[in-house]
């Protein structure tokens, strides 16, 4: 992973002067960042907030394109036709993914808010969302750097797509850093306590309802995963 976080390729690896050995390799590596990131974001999300329970989402179907892509590049590269085959089993399987991960979330939130148990930890959204920043962070300077030396077209998606991703953890993370900072208004704890649960409520169905009817329909659709980027994206999305 250092070899690919320096330079975006392994020390063997023949690019740019021939075709790239190890673009495999380092979607293998960026997907697993990316499913570390989304598992932690979900067990963490799951006691502390809905609404960094639903960015988890986001960062697992980017684990999915990968390990898509992945695949592509070891199994089937340069077969035009089992390419498209399998980038639009990928598209299927991360949109339908998607729409039950969010069903389950939009039901949970309800659940707890209707219920009266609707719990948010501050500290821990911080922390996650500040996790989640630095995998992006990480992914992005691997991919960037693979770009760098490859003709591959799916690499500027992707790293359009780790930028976007950076975005929303780290919005995640400055929202729950400005309530905590909220504490110094002198606000009622009640009220203040309220307001906390129902902006991470609101998050949460907001979060949920993109992934719904924008994200996964864009991705079954091979349209594209719902962000403007200079670049078509990779595995998973639109080529």
């Amino acid at each position: 992973m250092l070899q690919f976080f320096k330079t975006g390729s392994l020390n063997d690896c023949p690019a740019p002067k021939s075709l790239c050995t190890c673009e495999s390799k380092l979607y293998a590596t960026t997907g697993t960042l990316a499913l570390i990131a989304g598992l932690t974001q979900w067990v963490v999300g799951y006691r502390c907030s809905m609404a960094a329970l639903s960015d988890a989402l986001h960062a697992l179907s980017d684990a999915g394109a990968d390990f898509v892509g992945m695949f592509i590049a070891k199994k089937v590269s340069g077969n035009q036709s089992k390419i498209k085959e399998w980038r639009a089993i990928g598209n299927k399987w991360i949109a339908s993914l998607l729409v039950l991960g969010a069903v389950v979330i939009v039901y949970e939130a309800h659940d707890r808010w209707s219920g009266g148990s609707y719990l948010v930890w501050l500290p821990a959204v911080v922390l996650v969302g500040l996790f989640g920043l630095a995998i992006d962070l990480i992914r992005l300077r691997m991919l960037s750097k693979a770009r760098e030396h490859s003709n591959n077209s799916n690499l500027g998606g992707l790293v359009g797509h780790a930028q976007s991703d950076a975005w929303h953890s780290g919005i995640i993370s400055a929202i729950a850093l400005l309530a905590i900072l909220g504490t110094l208004l002198n606000m009622e704890s009640g009220l203040y306590d309220f307001f906390v649960r129902l902006t991470d409520y609101l998050a949460s169905l907001g979060l949920a309802g993109y992934m719904m009817c924008i994200l996964a329909p864009n991705i079954w659709a091979g349209k594209g995963c719902g962000h403007k980027h200079a670049h078509k994206h990779g595995a998973g999305c639109k080529h």
